[in-house]
């Protein structure tokens, strides 16, 4: 196991046990992952690998009793990795992927940039949505603070296309917001927060 997996494993295994909350589980890493090496196989980049999978499974990784703060977790991984002996190059790339990767940041580099998309394409998960709800019904948020939680990701919707920063993204927004309006599960959750898909 080499030091990108030791990290890679140690950011699993926390968001496994200790996530910030059910919206940003293990579950949501993989699938940023999963959207983010899509996105990076359609673009003219040469990239590492091991280096976005670093960067993407460490996005939303907090440290116990921490509010959940894009600097605070760049902070956490850049202390992993000098501790390794990582060089200043994949520690920048990787601090500053994950500090810019806020709803209304500007990523700083190419890894940064496509872990934004994929991290914002992730709002159209239908699977993100359930573990929303599940929230609730696990009584891990009240019914008022899951409604706003839901509120705030239906307004930001729309936003996203103009904010995404390629191609192949616009193309995965279309068919996600396509597939999550045709979705019965979705549907029902929207009715259940008095929503309605066909508004965003």
């Amino acid at each position: 196991m080499d030091k990108y997996d030791i990290l890679i494993k140690k950011a699993r295994d926390i968001l496994r046990t200790k996530p910030f909350d059910g919206v940003h589980d293990l579950s949501h890493h993989v699938s940023v992952y999963k959207t983010a090496l899509q996105i990076a196989e359609n673009i003219n980049f040469e990239f590492d690998k091991k280096t976005l999978e670093l960067a993407v499974m460490w996005h939303d990784v907090t440290a116990p009793g921490n509010e959940k703060n894009e600097v605070a977790t760049a902070e956490l991984i850049k202390d992993e990795m000098v501790a390794l002996d990582f060089s200043d190059k994949d520690i920048n790339e990787v601090y500053n992927a994950i500090a810019h990767h806020g709803y209304n940041q500007q990523p700083r580099n190419m890894i940064g940039k496509m872990l934004w998309d994929a991290d914002k394409l992730d709002f159209l998960s239908i699977n993100r949505w359930k573990n929303g709800l599940k929230m609730e019904t696990d009584g891990k948020a009240t019914f008022k603070a899951a409604k706003e939680m839901f509120e705030k990701v239906l307004k930001m919707i729309p936003t996203i296309p103009e904010k995404l920063h390629f191609e192949i993204s616009q193309q995965i927004f279309d068919e996600r917001l396509k597939e999550l309006k045709a979705s019965p599960v979705a549907k029902k959750i929207a009715e259940h927060y008095g929503c309605e898909l066909r508004n965003i």
